[in-house]
């Protein structure tokens, strides 16, 4: 927590990865579609995958058409793209920089 930041956002969270860290675009799109559904304004994700999948392409569709803002990982790899879901138009990508704003070479 930041003292001050946001004092009246509410926090939720939904679990998209097993209990080894693997997860899928299904599992991804059902975690935005049930944070779309329960009110949420914005969904922040930290993982993204090279792979365009329609499942979680609707899944982000269906949240933007609530109004909902998603701020995504753009990876973490050195790619010259994003990963997805983060690659979807509309999405905010969100990249990694240095203490002097300067883009991060592992960062896509």
């Amino acid at each position: 927590m930041v003292p001050g930041a946001a004092p009246g956002a509410e926090l939720t969270s939904w679990r998209v990865a097993d209990d080894s860290g693997s997860s899928d675009s299904w599992k991804i799109a059902q975690a935005i579609m049930a944070a779309t559904d329960a009110g949420n304004q914005i969904i922040s994700i930290s993982m993204g995958s090279y792979g365009d999948s329609s499942v979680l392409r609707d899944a982000v569709a269906y949240a933007q058409s609530k109004n909902v803002v998603i701020v995504a990982s753009s990876g973490n790899d050195g790619y010259t793209r994003s990963a997805y879901p983060a690659g979807y138009d509309g999405v905010i990508a969100a990249v990694g920089v240095d203490a002097q704003n300067n883009h991060l070479l592992f960062s896509n």
